[in-house]
């Protein structure tokens, strides 16, 4: 429908040590979006017999009425940790979603609803503060979410709205004035904040259904954090973004000496396989990587930070933006390769400043 957008790279500066102490308090391993759950809770979700979430069944059964595959070691505990229960050995498969399981605009475009979503979304597409892409995949999956349909299994499984205030565009102006005075992230909530509603008052004014209810502006917030946070890039077809059922319950894992565990790709019958990189212990949690992210893109987008955001070979995820009218320079922690280049671009940046400064002879 769309060419796949740009991927917005977000940048933090290096935290005065007021809102380092605050980050830390909300440093995770993951986003657990069910944490916060009290255990009598999270245990009325469990089916009380080998602990693994009924959610998780129902979406299993329903992955392999489309010809799927979900390993049977597989399961997600009540505190929504997929793990294995019997140890699985390297290149075991995993998962194997079929194509007709995954939400993406092609099943979207596909569907009464999709339809309308597409003309309404296509018409402010200039005028979007998020992509065109994200707010209609979001607006789909958001109509997926209580319209009972055959995306119902999968849509069962995503975290309730609540979890997803970990985002900082939920948090109240006092907090993030709190944790976030002295960091670009401040500036950047705040406009995501206004974007989310402006979107989502900008596909309202063309929406001209009247069979086809608009999701309220809540469910759209919930979608759209889904999509954020869950949404596979380049696993949809056509090079743009899918939500993959059971693979998107996966916890994140990265940096000095943590392995994979499991790696995905797209199959040439669109559907997506994932397999065991290494063997998995009996009770061991399956993790995969988010990528390279620094602290304020992971809390930004998944509501959480790492205290120790490091790579293997010392570089840090986390960047110093250094900005001069005009332009701006990412600085970076690590080995030379990460750290020269910027630094010199930063200190010419410095010496453009300083000559455009300086009046000339007369």
């Amino acid at each position: 429908f769309w060419p796949k957008s740009s991927c917005t790279v977000f940048l933090q500066v290096a935290p005065r040590p007021k809102l380092l102490w605050g980050l830390r308090r909300m440093v995770a391993k993951k986003r657990k979006h069910s944490a916060t759950e009290p255990a009598a809770a999270q245990a009325e979700h469990s089916d009380g017999s080998d602990g693994c979430l009924p959610e998780w069944v129902a979406a299993a059964s329903w992955v392999r009425s489309f010809g799927g595959t979900v390993h049977e070691a597989l399961a997600m505990s009540c505190s929504r940790e997929v793990n294995v229960t019997t140890a699985v050995s390297e290149g075991a498969l995993l998962l194997r979603i079929p194509e007709q399981c995954l939400v993406t605009l092609s099943a979207a475009e596909g569907s009464a609803a999709g339809k309308k979503i597409f003309k309404a979304v296509s018409i402010v597409k200039a005028k979007l503060h998020n992509s065109s892409n994200d707010v209609a995949l979001a607006m789909f999956l958001a109509f997926e979410m209580n319209a009972g349909s055959r995306f119902k299994d999968y849509a069962a499984t995503l975290p309730p709205r609540a979890s997803y205030n970990g985002l900082p565009r939920r948090w109240s102006d006092k907090k993030l004035a709190r944790l976030l005075t002295g960091s670009p992230l401040l500036e950047r909530t705040r406009r995501d904040r206004e974007g989310l509603r402006q979107d989502y008052d900008l596909v309202a004014s063309r929406w001209k259904s009247v069979d086809v209810a608009l999701p309220s502006l809540e469910h759209f917030d919930q979608a759209l954090a889904a999509v954020s946070s869950r949404a596979f890039a380049g696993l949809g077809g056509d090079e743009l973004d899918a939500m993959v059922p059971l693979l998107d319950l996966l916890d994140h894992r990265r940096g000095v000496g943590q392995a994979k565990d499991a790696q995905y790709k797209r199959a040439a019958d669109g559907a997506v396989e994932v397999r065991a990189q290494r063997t998995l212990a009996a009770g061991s949690a399956v993790c995969l990587t988010y990528g390279a992210k620094g602290n304020a893109q992971l809390l930004s987008c998944y509501g959480f930070c790492l205290r120790r955001n490091v790579e293997p070979d010392g570089s840090s995820n986390d960047v110093l933006e250094f900005a001069l009218p005009g332009a701006t320079v990412a600085l970076r922690a690590g080995p030379k390769v990460y750290t020269y280049g910027p630094f010199v671009k930063a200190i010419e940046m410095l010496r453009d400043t300083q000559r455009k400064s300086v009046p000339s002879p007369a």
